[in-house]
């Protein structure tokens, strides 16, 4: 097991050996006699091999399972409400993707502060293990909370887990990495710092292709850099359009953030932003990928984009501000009938 020197917070150890490595970052963390909250999903995790390994360590290591629980791909407001009176002095243990995640962070984030959060991390793309944001709906939207408390303390990623993954899921999470780092990248909230993380999210990700999707490691790179970057340059419209359009239509997140983005670069070159060749290059490798093998015709009615552009000025209204060049409701209005167009 090693570990991934990035950031102070979270610790990530990687390694291949998925009960020895826990038992022993049990037993460093000093995790013996303490009550968790275990969340996993619904069809993934729990249905592996793993899980069984997983109660029993747990045993071995005298922790006691408080309360279990698991999650869909999109968490709901009320189902992290039930955790209301479970949450005070459990170490909170998700394990599984993005949405496993902001789970355990939302529960810290409006119940107990002072938890500790273990990441099993099985399915990179949200990049969720660095980020200070815990993502979820409520009655309205798809929603988002931020505080760097919530920042996992601890993550372990396994080998064999991510090698035994559906390359479907791989290839939907290189997606997720590619917007985050586009749009943490040109944001106006950009830095030198933020930058250079994106860039390198983004020299690993074609890394990965070019490895034919089996060097994993690469990915998880990728996606760490992605979120680093995000964390600082934060998301644009084609990400908070991905919001309503999961929401809305039950796309995945991490395919709906696709859906607007080639159309979105194009725009604000129009208005005369300069995106580097590379970049642009990268975009259209991804696109033809999405348009070949996962995007559905979308449909959007007038009342959707009246819907859709009030939820986002409403919830996620530091997009508009975010944008690396100034765009009018018009030219969002322009960008909805483009991408109809295509």
């Amino acid at each position: 097991m090693k570990k991934i020197t990035i950031t102070k917070r979270p610790e990530i150890n990687y390694g291949s050996d998925f009960n020895s490595d826990l038992s022993l970052l049990f037993r460093r963390y000093n995790f013996s006699g303490q009550g968790a909250i275990l969340i996993t999903g619904l069809e993934s995790f729990k249905k592996t091999e793993y899980y069984s390994v997983l109660k029993n360590i747990l045993i071995e290591n005298n922790i006691n399972i408080v309360k279990e629980t698991q999650v869909d791909q999109n968490p709901i407001l009320d189902q992290i409400r039930e955790f209301k009176n479970v949450a005070i002095g459990a170490i909170i243990i998700c394990v599984g993707g993005g949405s496993i995640i902001d789970f355990g962070k939302a529960i810290k984030l409006f119940f107990n502060k002072k938890a500790q959060i273990f990441a099993v991390y099985t399915l990179p793309g949200s990049a969720s293990i660095v980020t200070p944001f815990a993502i979820f709906d409520n009655d309205e939207f798809k929603i988002g909370e931020h505080s760097e408390e919530i920042i996992p303390n601890y993550v372990y990623i396994n080998e064999d887990i991510i090698l035994k993954t559906p390359i479907d899921l791989i290839k939907r999470g290189m997606f997720d990495i590619l917007t985050h780092a586009i749009e943490s990248f040109i944001s106006k909230t950009s830095t030198k710092e933020s930058r250079g993380y994106a860039l390198k999210a983004l020299k690993y990700l074609d890394h990965f292709i070019e490895s034919d999707l089996t060097d994993n490691f690469l990915l998880i790179q990728a996606d760490i850099f992605a979120g680093l970057s995000e964390k600082i340059g934060s998301v644009l419209f084609p990400h908070a359009m991905g919001h309503y359009l999961t929401y809305k239509y039950k796309i995945p997140h991490n395919l709906a953030t696709m859906y607007f983005l080639e159309e979105f670069i194009a725009l604000i070159q129009i208005r005369g932003f300069v995106i580097e060749e590379n970049i642009l290059r990268l975009i259209r490798k991804f696109n033809v990928i999405f348009l070949r093998d996962y995007k559905k015709p979308l449909s959007l009615t007038d009342k959707d984009i009246r819907e859709s552009y009030g939820l986002i000025e409403k919830y996620m209204p530091f997009i508009f501000v975010n944008n690396p060049v100034a765009l009018t409701k018009n030219d969002y209005l322009t960008l909805y009938k483009r991408h109809e167009r295509n």
